[in-house]
């Protein structure tokens, strides 16, 4: 499958800093065919948690929406699962 399969479960860093806090916890992703696009990530849940306050409200509850996808896609311990899953 070509694309970025890494980006479903946030989105990157570069993005990320325009809408949320500082302090913002972000992961390193290999990239799907070498090591050289290697990205860090922002997980959608901590997007969500990270939002600065002026942030347009229909943006912040299409990432709440993804955020609650993604806590129940991957369970109770959603954030172990996850980095698991995007460091495979």
């Amino acid at each position: 499958m070509k694309g970025t399969p890494r980006y479903i479960n946030g989105i990157s860093l570069t993005l990320a800093k325009g809408y949320v806090n500082e302090g913002c916890p972000a992961y390193l992703v290999s990239g799907e065919y070498n090591k050289s696009t290697s990205k860090y990530i922002v997980l959608w849940v901590d997007v969500n948690k990270h939002l600065r306050n002026e942030i347009n409200p229909a943006l912040k509850n299409a990432i709440k929406a993804l955020a609650n996808f993604q806590k129940k896609l991957f369970g109770k311990n959603y954030r172990k699962n996850i980095e698991r899953y995007i460091n495979e």
